[in-house]
């Protein structure tokens, strides 16, 4: 789904949903923006609002949708409240280089 600036023609903002067939009750909302100059205007709200109504219509079977939003992206936190999502869990991303794992499982990081 984009939206195009009526007076240049231009894509000013872009919002994406994925369905994959093993899970076809669900749908998988992904990256929503919106160029500079037209951030902080309701663009994703109104770009994730249309793209739900699409899904519904097209997609009858669509049970849940998912998204997930960084714990400090306060803007597309607010987006996504205001198109009706709700949190339900927080997630903590750790991550190591392979070589520390592997030296750590080798016990050579003991």
């Amino acid at each position: 789904m984009v939206a195009v600036e009526a007076a240049t023609g231009f894509i000013v903002g872009a919002t994406s949903m994925v369905f994959y067939p093993n899970r076809p009750e669900h749908g998988f909302q992904n990256d929503t923006s919106a160029v500079g100059d037209h951030r902080g205007h309701g663009l994703g709200v109104a770009m994730e609002a249309a793209m739900m109504r699409w899904v519904t219509a097209e997609r009858p079977t669509i049970e849940l949708v998912l998204t997930t939003t960084g714990e400090a992206n306060k803007h597309m936190i607010d987006v996504n409240l205001a198109v009706a999502y709700r949190t339900v869990r927080s997630i903590i991303y750790v991550e190591s280089s392979v070589g520390q794992l592997a030296k750590r499982l080798d016990g050579a990081d003991d």
